[in-house]
């Protein structure tokens, strides 16, 4: 068996090229990876890496061939159109609609797309394959694969293209095109042995091979030929080369947060360009320089914060040729990063925590713990070079009766230091508060969540927030004695937090709610940052990353962590 890595990072440096620059940094990508394979136009794939020109506007990909049988939908992206009427299949490619049958005439498809006119002009060059894309649904059984995927797979063979790319999503389940930990590594090798059983080409897995022990078993087991990487190869585009000089330990992990990738290609605050929150070199090849320092130029480079800010600011300074000292004022790394990968369905963030502190240790950063830096301990250690990563704090908006030391915060519950009670309130439906009730729920407590905005976890990416409300949605409709395990209340301003509840305003009228055993505040974070001004007053050299900056996401940390090491 062989197995060919799909590797998306020269396409991003591709990208992001100027227009006439573009097919020069194609062709120089040729040597780069056997295959590659992404979204670009062929005709310009062609030119660059095989010097053929072909007159066609179509994607590399020849068709996306959904298989949705057995679920009524009309969805409209951009110009396509995909529904289910009575069996048949409807597309409008160039504003031209073609109306199928569903087996017989799926070769009018191809013929469409001129599989035979591409083989003609490309040669055996450039590969020719198809993605059969099948809609996921709870009840997903093989049934619906036979009622479809099978026929299209053995017509696209019997019309000449060379392999098949086998997912499950459409835009009707479009959440499980770049799915979150919530479906396990390599989760779709299973309908893809399926389909591979019914032809002789060979058969493409895709879905989540973040775990290269799964994506080797799924090749040994036979369940497919290739395996494709997508967002791991932007986590770790060098992880082919890790792998043949068995170096694996150094593995960037993908952690499935889609942050910094599928969200920043929609956020224009991020310039629609796709990197990675674990390694945010990504996409920014040109612009950053991990070049080693002259040895007479290295500087002694004190970090304070654990965090991913300073964890990732330690690891980058390290492989420059800096003597960096890390010092982290708790008994654990990680800070709040740490607390995310507590809830369910997040655990796959302690893999990049693996890693940041695994590499800060093989570069020889001095890792220390429980260590508080003040002014002497600056004084005595007189650094070059000062990175402040200290974080943040619980924000409490003034409101009346908020300062009640039994009340709780977030991190007291993840981290295991207080036992909550049985009726729990969380005040503030954000990404935070609403895992920390799934949390709860899952421990058999009863929730009420309450927010001020008209939705909870408004601040949640697409992806991660549709998993995640699919499990808030179950623990919904849990009932047990005291009624069901989770309870929402947005649109809920509140006026005044009593011993046992809270008074809140909604649609205009105030209403108090009480009988809660812990109350638990999830109202914002505010930056911590008490060291800056001693630290300019000792070093000419000092930088402030992360929250201590600007409370943010984890990728604003990362950023600017790695930022801060490029500059020394």
């Amino acid at each position: 068996m062989h197995s060919l890595i799909f590797a998306v990072p020269p396409f991003l440096r591709f990208f992001q090229q100027p227009r006439g620059k573009r097919i020069d940094a194609l062709a120089g990508a040729r040597g780069y990876r056997k295959y590659l394979c992404v979204r670009v136009p062929a005709q310009d794939i062609a030119a660059a890496l095989f010097k053929v020109k072909i007159e066609i506007r179509h994607d590399v990909y020849l068709v996306d061939y959904h298989c949705i049988t057995y679920r009524k939908h009309q969805r409209v992206f951009q110009r396509l159109i995909v529904s289910l009427r009575n069996g048949q299949y409807h597309r409008v490619l160039h504003g031209a609609r073609i109306e199928l049958g569903w087996a017989n005439k799926i070769a009018d498809i191809f013929k469409y797309r001129k599989v035979d006119i591409i083989r003609a002009k490309s040669g055996e060059s450039l590969t020719r394959h198809v993605r059969i894309k099948m809609a996921h649904t709870a009840g997903m059984q093989l049934y619906h694969l036979r009622a479809g995927a099978f026929d299209g797979a053995r017509v696209a063979e019997d019309c000449g293209v060379d392999a098949l790319n086998i997912t499950v999503c459409t835009y009707a389940s479009v959440e499980y095109m770049c799915a979150t930990p919530m479906m396990p590594s390599g989760w779709n090798e299973f309908p893809t042995a399926v389909i591979k059983n019914s032809v002789n080409i060979p058969v493409m897995a895709v879905g989540r091979f973040n775990n290269l022990l799964v994506a080797a078993d799924c090749l040994e087991a036979g369940r497919a030929d290739l395996i494709c990487f997508g967002r791991t190869s932007l986590a770790a585009p060098e992880l082919p080369n890790k792998l043949a000089e068995d170096r694996l330990d150094e593995q960037i992990p993908c952690i499935g947060c889609t942050q910094s990738c599928v969200s920043a290609l929609t956020n224009p605050a991020r310039g629609f360009k796709a990197s990675c929150l674990i390694n945010p070199v990504t996409g920014h090849e040109f612009e950053y320089d991990l070049t080693p320092v002259a040895p007479e130029k290295a500087k002694k480079v004190l970090v304070v914060g654990g965090g991913p800010g300073g964890l990732i600011a330690a690891m980058t300074a390290a492989q420059r040729g800096h003597k960096v000292t890390l010092c982290e004022a708790s008994g654990k790394f990680g800070g709040k990063f740490r607390l995310a990968s507590i809830p369910p369905c997040k655990h796959e963030i302690a893999a990049g925590l693996k890693y940041y502190i695994h590499m800060c240790e093989k570069r020889g950063v001095d890792m220390r713990l429980n260590c508080e830096v003040d002014e002497q301990f600056i004084r005595d250690l007189a650094p070059d070079a000062i990175i402040l990563a200290t974080g943040s704090l619980v924000a409490k908006p003034p409101i009346p009766g908020i300062d009640n030391e039994k009340f709780l915060t977030v991190a007291d519950i993840l981290d295991g230091k207080v036992l909550p009670g049985r009726n729990v309130l969380i005040a503030g439906g954000g990404l935070t508060g609403c895992e920390t009730a799934d949390f709860l729920c899952e421990h058999n407590r009863v929730v009420s969540v309450m927010e001020m905005a008209p939705v909870i976890a408004a601040d949640a990416e697409a992806t991660p927030r549709r998993f995640l409300m699919q499990r808030l949605n179950k623990w919904s409709h849990a009932l047990d004695f005291y009624g069901p395990a989770l309870s929402v209340y947005t649109g809920a301003k509140i006026k005044q937090f009593y011993e046992d509840g809270v008074a809140y305003e909604m649609g205009g009228e105030v209403k108090e709610l009480h009988g809660f055993d812990s109350i638990i505040l999830s109202l914002g974070v505010k930056s911590y940052n008490p060291l800056e001004g001693v630290a300019k007053s000792l070093c000419g050299e000092v930088y402030v990353v992360g929250d201590a900056e600007a409370a943010g996401n984890a990728n604003h940390a990362t950023d600017t962590g790695l930022a801060a090491a490029l500059k020394l």
